[in-house]
């Protein structure tokens, strides 16, 4: 008995007159490539998805997950054996298995979409999720789609006479236009319509099937017929080819509809330039006519360069082609989705003549070799463009996070794209609808310069400041639908505590317990701040989950702050313990609900007791009555606390201050000193003392110091540079720290003269300085007429009311004596925890007691302040957590989940692998995934918002011509 076997298709069709094309078939490499490599992709992203859900997917939930798993692993299993299969007998791929692949995905698109809605109910916060899993799903379903009609389309032509490729193409218009009108039919009978229905998603995944493949089909021809010259044929390959993927993107952009240089596109922002170049330039090449085997190569390498701006289109508008069957006879919709099919297979059947053509005279491999090396060209340009964004942010960061740094070289171009990257990332409509997204590119972005994380408003809003010379505008700020939780109703019932000293170690320990109410009816969170003295460590904290004391983790700050950000937002327990700048200490506890009362509490190693206040309420803590050691001074290799029993002691010295003005060099600021010239002069007469070693500091991002006299200040005004903003934070850092580290009896008293003190660049690290002040708590503003107006440090913004001369000397305690003093203290009659100005850093683990752990921490970190060094936050981070004692780099937290203490580690992990100076970036809120039928209405109020007027006169339009 004789079987009867199916064909293998052909790549392309059998020759017809005029053709040059020869017979080949659909190889099965093509199969590994479209069909196994991405759902490869595809099955490690659903496996990342199953992990990061696993302990908080819901029981009635996981079903549909692995179930879905399942059929990708199913589907991808059964691919990958037929395609080996094929390879290793030598025969093309079959028309019987395009057709039962097909039926598959079919399925499996159906399944997939008719389940979005579960999303919404997995108890899964989206901030869990790792990115847009969903929307990217379907771009690793649909090439396999496309390939497996590419291939029916090609066979089915073999197969046919008919050679009118546009009336074919046009065929396509059948299905959406019978679906639409069947379902204006069923609203007009006034039958149910269910569009998230198993049915309706069928029928409309089985409609888009056939009118893509109309489409596939109608190009195949279209591409084969003859146009009566060559030239003409090419003229039409450039209308489709690049003047419709031009049209496409104008589109997007809202050139049709209102501003286009709104960065804002209904698929994304596409409103680069070379966009609009590259897409020209593509169709260019993929039009041009056969050339002689001379210019041949030239042309392969072009498309081969340009093949990754085909694909990118592609996989990027992917998603979207179920929607196109709906869309194509709304406004062109439909075109701005298939518009990237029709390119890549003009793109591929370009490519394959051209190998087809060069492989007479090059071998395969020089070919192959040649196309790979300038198909990775456009991927090696955008990564080395990110990489060099990293270096320069990198820079950038460093700068900032270095109180004593003075001076950096960046490039503000690169800064500019880079912060424009963030903010785009931070502003999000919804998943399919990305606006300020760029698809694919803006992730890889995040993930290459950013390591995966995000940058906060105020950092972002710093390095505009200070290296652009521009503050964070409204319209900049990232939306979000959430707001925080209200906080300050919530009321301290009872503050309690008990002691105990620890003989052996020399230090008291000290259980703090808070019990808070909310006697409000709505959901509140609670909020305080409070001091410790010095010498003072948190040791543990807890939060009582109902009726369970849960133990807080000590974790990285950063990864604490992000976390707790979104935890609030899905009303879960989570409780906070962190150092704010200038070692205040913040609690935070939320939720509380209506009449709810909760309990939390800390634990404190101190050498000495003392009245902690705390919200109102005092709570002594150890027993002043007891007998016990005093505290003893004690020192490490970067800093020492000294008891104020000690401070009795020392020597006394009178200190002799000196003007320090810092004068406004920021760009366009050129002619600030022609009108304070006259005032500088006239301080300097009027206080000789201070004006005997006075300095200046021209400070603009960077900051540059010079001995100060008279007669040279407007030669040093000339010499100077006008760049960034006024980075009046960064001058005072650096005197401060010059001061310290110098040791020199003298002070500085800083005088800042500025037209505009508003623009003046203060975040809120002074504070942390405060050990460099010396008892100096104040610097001034000299103002146009001459007089005074003072400052303090912890409120550098705020201008004092009462006028506060400016100290001409000062006494001061010298330790270690007043021979060789090496620090200068305030005689204040308490503890003070001072770094060494000359110190070796050291992150070893000091061998003594809990409160010497803590000591070593604090001094280590204030002498990062000092001297900072590149692995010191890190070396810190760990020291924390090796001690178990709280530092500015860490914080206590409890989180309710199981999943959420999972997901903190994670974070806290991705944080320590990052750049120091990357933030928490916590204004990134993620909307959660629309249903089915509400993406086509989000579409359509789109286009209805962005400019209603335009709508209403394209529609006035559309009615004319149709009357």
């Amino acid at each position: 008995m004789q079987t009867k076997t199916t064909s293998p298709v052909q790549l392309v069709p059998a020759p017809r007159q005029g053709s040059d094309a020869s017979v080949k078939t659909f190889h099965p490499l093509s199969a590994l490539l479209l069909h196994s490599l991405p759902q490869l992709g595809l099955l490690g992203l659903w496996s990342l998805m199953l992990l990061s859900f696993q302990s908080s997917l819901q029981e009635s939930a996981r079903p549909y997950f692995y179930t879905t798993f399942c059929i990708i692993l199913t589907v991808w299993l059964c691919n990958l054996g037929y395609a080996v299969y094929c390879y290793r007998r030598r025969q093309g791929l079959s028309v019987r298995w395009a057709v039962a692949s097909l039926v598959a995905y079919v399925v499996l698109i159906v399944l997939y979409y008719q389940n979005l809605d579960l999303y919404q109910t997995l108890g899964v916060p989206s901030w869990q999720q790792p990115g847009d899993i969903l929307h990217y799903t379907g771009s690793f379903i649909i090439p396999a789609v496309l390939h497996l009609l590419t291939l029916l389309a090609v066979w089915f032509s073999n197969r046919s006479t008919e050679n009118r490729g546009w009336r074919t193409a046009l065929m396509g218009l059948l299905p959406p236009l019978l679906c639409y009108l069947m379902v204006m039919g069923a609203f007009g009978l006034r039958l149910p319509v269910s569009f998230d229905s198993y049915w309706f998603i069928l029928l409309v995944a089985c409609a888009t099937v056939a009118s893509v493949f109309y489409l596939i089909l109608g190009v195949v021809r279209l591409n084969l017929s003859r146009f009566g010259s060559r030239e003409l044929g090419s003229v039409v390959k450039f209308l489709l080819t690049g003047l419709l993927p031009l049209g496409c993107l104008m589109f997007n952009n809202g050139s049709f509809w209102g501003d286009p240089s709104n960065s804002e596109g209904m698929f994304g922002d596409f409103n680069h330039p070379l966009f609009y170049v590259l897409a020209v330039v593509n169709g260019l090449l993929i039009s041009l006519p056969d050339h002689t085997p001379a210019k041949r190569p030239w042309i392969f390498i072009g498309r081969c360069m340009l093949l990754p701006f085909s694909l990118y289109f592609f996989f990027v508008m992917a998603p979207y082609m179920p929607f196109s069957i709906f869309l194509v006879i709304f406004l062109g919709l439909g075109l701005l989705l298939l518009t990237p099919i029709v390119v890549i297979v003009f793109h591929l059947k370009a490519l394959i003549g051209d190998i087809r053509m060069l492989s007479n005279t090059s071998p395969l491999l020089n070919l192959a070799l040649a196309g790979a090396i300038a198909f990775m060209v456009l991927p090696a340009g955008i990564f080395i463009t990110y990489q060099h964004d990293r270096v320069v942010l990198h820079q950038a960061l460093d700068y900032l996070d270095d109180p004593g740094a003075t001076a950096v070289e960046v490039s503000t171009f690169s800064l500019h794209r880079t912060l424009s990257h963030i903010q785009g990332n931070k502003v999000r409509g919804d998943r399919w609808f990305d606006q300020r997204h760029t698809p694919l590119l803006s992730p890889w972005f995040t993930w290459q310069v950013l390591d995966g994380l995000s940058l906060s408003d105020t950092k972002v809003s710093q390095i505009q400041q200070v290296f652009l010379n521009k503050p964070l505008s409204r319209q900049e700020q990232p939306f979000s639908r959430w707001s925080r939780p209200e906080s300050g109703s919530v009321t301290l019932d009872s503050l309690t505590g008990s002691s105990y000293y620890n003989a052996e170690a020399g230090h008291w320990v000290s259980e703090v317990q808070l019990e808070m109410h909310n006697p409000t009816n709505g959901w509140q969170e609670y909020l305080t701040q409070f001091e410790l003295p010095a010498g003072s460590w948190v040791s543990d904290y807890y939060l009582y989950l109902g009726d369970q004391k849960e133990p807080g983790l000590l974790v990285e700050k950063k990864a604490a702050l992000w976390v707790y950000d979104q935890i609030t937002r899905t009303r879960k327990d989570p409780g906070l313990l962190r150092y704010l700048p200038g070692g205040a200490l913040e609690l935070r506890v939320y939720p509380f609900t209506e009449e709810q009362t909760r309990r939390t509490g800390f634990t404190l190693l101190h050498k000495r007791p003392f009245t902690l206040a705390l919200d109102g309420k005092q709570l002594q803590l150890g027993d002043p009555d007891q007998l016990t050691a005093a505290p003893q001074l004690a020192q490490t290799s970067t800093g020492v606390f000294i008891p104020a029993e000690h401070k009795v002691g020392l020597p006394t010295v009178e200190r002799e201050g000196y003007w320090h003005f810092i004068i406004d060099c920021s760009e366009n600021n050129e002619a600030l000193l022609q009108n304070y010239k006259a005032a500088i002069e006239q301080l300097l007469q009027e206080y000789p003392l201070l004006a005997a070693k006075a300095k200046i500091s021209f400070t603009g991002h960077s900051v540059a110091t010079f001995p100060l006299q008279a007669s040279e200040l407007e030669q040093l005004w000339q010499q100077q540079t006008f760049e960034g903003g006024f980075y009046l934070e960064r001058a005072l850092q650096s005197l401060l720290l010059d001061h310290y580290r110098s040791s020199e009896q003298d002070f500085p008293v800083p005088v800042v003269i500025t037209n505009n003190y508003e623009n003046a660049i203060l975040t809120a690290s002074l504070p942390d300085l405060s050990f460099a002040m010396s008892g100096q708590q104040h610097f001034y503003r000299l103002k146009s007429n001459a007089t005074l107006a003072a400052y303090a440090y912890g409120t550098p913004k705020e201008e004092l009311d009462a006028a506060i001369e400016p100290p001409q000397q000062l006494s001061s305690l010298a330790w270690p004596d007043a021979a060789q003093p090496r620090i200068f203290l305030k005689p204040d009659g308490k503890d003070a925890l001072l770094p060494l100005p000359v110190q070796v850093l050291s992150t070893e683990a000091t061998a003594g007691s809990e409160w010497d752990e803590g000591l070593k921490l604090w001094t280590d970190w204030q002498g990062a302040q000092l001297y900072p060094a590149a692995d010191s936050w890190k070396a810190q981070v760990k020291s924390s957590f090796a001690a178990h004692i709280l530092s500015p780099h860490t914080a206590f937290m409890v989180v309710e989940e199981a999943w959420q203490k999972d997901m903190l580690l994670r974070k806290q992990e991705q944080y320590l692998n990052g750049h120091p100076g990357i933030d928490s970036g916590t204004e990134l809120v993620e909307m959660p995934e629309p249903e089915f039928w509400v993406l086509l209405i989000l579409l359509f109020l789109w286009l209805g918002w962005r400019k209603r007027a335009k709508w209403q006169q394209l529609r006035q339009q559309l009615q004319k011509a149709i009357a």
